[in-house]
Protein backbone atom coordinates (compact mmCIF):
# COMPACT_ATOMS: atom_id res chain seq x y z
CA UNK A 1 0.00 0.00 0.00
CA UNK A 2 2.71 2.49 0.98
CA UNK A 3 4.74 1.50 -2.09
CA UNK A 4 1.79 2.18 -4.36
CA UNK A 5 0.96 5.45 -2.63
CA UNK A 6 4.46 6.95 -2.55
CA UNK A 7 6.28 5.40 -5.50
CA UNK A 8 3.27 4.73 -7.75
CA UNK A 9 4.73 1.81 -9.71
CA UNK A 10 3.01 0.63 -12.89
CA UNK A 11 3.70 -3.00 -12.04
CA UNK A 12 4.51 -4.85 -8.84
CA UNK A 13 6.47 -8.10 -8.86
CA UNK A 14 6.22 -10.33 -5.80
CA UNK A 15 8.66 -13.23 -5.95
CA UNK A 16 8.20 -14.69 -2.49
CA UNK A 17 6.30 -14.25 0.74
CA UNK A 18 6.40 -10.62 1.75
CA UNK A 19 5.41 -9.32 5.17
CA UNK A 20 6.62 -6.35 7.21
CA UNK A 21 9.20 -7.02 9.89
CA UNK A 22 8.62 -5.56 13.35
CA UNK A 23 11.17 -2.88 12.44
CA UNK A 24 9.06 -1.99 9.37
CA UNK A 25 5.96 -1.83 11.57
CA UNK A 26 7.70 0.50 14.02
CA UNK A 27 8.66 2.76 11.12
CA UNK A 28 5.04 2.81 9.91
CA UNK A 29 3.96 3.77 13.42
CA UNK A 30 6.58 6.52 13.63
CA UNK A 31 5.46 7.92 10.27
CA UNK A 32 1.84 8.00 11.41
CA UNK A 33 0.55 5.25 9.10
CA UNK A 34 -0.43 3.02 12.04
CA UNK A 35 -1.93 3.62 15.46
CA UNK A 36 0.71 3.31 18.18
CA UNK A 37 -1.58 1.55 20.69
CA UNK A 38 0.18 -1.80 20.06
CA UNK A 39 3.69 -0.34 19.98
CA UNK A 40 4.80 -2.28 23.07
CA UNK A 41 3.93 -5.62 21.43
CA UNK A 42 5.71 -4.56 18.25
CA UNK A 43 8.83 -3.58 20.23
CA UNK A 44 8.77 -7.01 21.91
CA UNK A 45 8.71 -8.66 18.47
CA UNK A 46 11.45 -6.32 17.22
CA UNK A 47 13.67 -7.62 20.04
CA UNK A 48 12.70 -11.20 19.19
CA UNK A 49 13.48 -10.53 15.51
CA UNK A 50 16.95 -9.24 16.41
CA UNK A 51 17.44 -12.47 18.38
CA UNK A 52 16.40 -14.43 15.27
CA UNK A 53 18.96 -12.47 13.24
CA UNK A 54 21.76 -13.11 15.75
CA UNK A 55 21.02 -16.84 16.02
CA UNK A 56 20.41 -17.51 12.31
CA UNK A 57 22.94 -18.21 9.58
CA UNK A 58 21.34 -15.72 7.17
CA UNK A 59 18.85 -12.86 7.23
CA UNK A 60 16.56 -14.99 5.09
CA UNK A 61 16.55 -17.70 7.75
CA UNK A 62 15.77 -15.10 10.44
CA UNK A 63 12.93 -13.68 8.33
CA UNK A 64 11.51 -17.16 7.73
CA UNK A 65 11.60 -17.85 11.47
CA UNK A 66 9.68 -14.62 12.05
CA UNK A 67 7.05 -15.67 9.49
CA UNK A 68 6.63 -19.01 11.30
CA UNK A 69 5.83 -17.21 14.57
CA UNK A 70 2.04 -17.45 14.92
CA UNK A 71 1.96 -14.73 17.57
CA UNK A 72 3.65 -12.29 15.19
CA UNK A 73 1.32 -13.23 12.34
CA UNK A 74 -1.66 -12.62 14.65
CA UNK A 75 -0.22 -9.22 15.59
CA UNK A 76 0.01 -8.31 11.89
CA UNK A 77 -3.64 -9.34 11.46
CA UNK A 78 -4.70 -7.18 14.41
CA UNK A 79 -2.78 -4.28 12.87
CA UNK A 80 -4.60 -5.01 9.58
CA UNK A 81 -1.32 -5.48 7.71
CA UNK A 82 -1.25 -7.85 4.76
CA UNK A 83 1.07 -10.74 4.12
CA UNK A 84 1.61 -11.42 0.43
CA UNK A 85 2.23 -15.10 -0.33
CA UNK A 86 2.14 -14.77 -4.10
CA UNK A 87 5.00 -16.15 -6.14
CA UNK A 88 6.11 -14.87 -9.52
CA UNK A 89 3.06 -12.77 -10.35
CA UNK A 90 3.17 -9.36 -11.95
CA UNK A 91 0.25 -7.22 -10.90
CA UNK A 92 -0.84 -4.37 -13.11
CA UNK A 93 -1.71 -1.54 -10.77
CA UNK A 94 -5.34 -0.70 -11.38
CA UNK A 95 -5.93 -3.96 -13.23
CA UNK A 96 -8.56 -6.31 -11.72
CA UNK A 97 -6.48 -9.47 -12.32
CA UNK A 98 -2.75 -10.13 -12.07
CA UNK A 99 -0.79 -10.69 -15.29
CA UNK A 100 1.56 -13.69 -15.48
CA UNK A 101 5.07 -13.01 -16.83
Amino acid sequence: MRLRKEVKPRKVLVVDTMAPTPLDVLELMALGYLDISMAREVVDYAIKYVEYIVTSFTLTQAYNRLLEDNGYLELLRRLKLKIFKVRRVVEEVGSPTPDPF
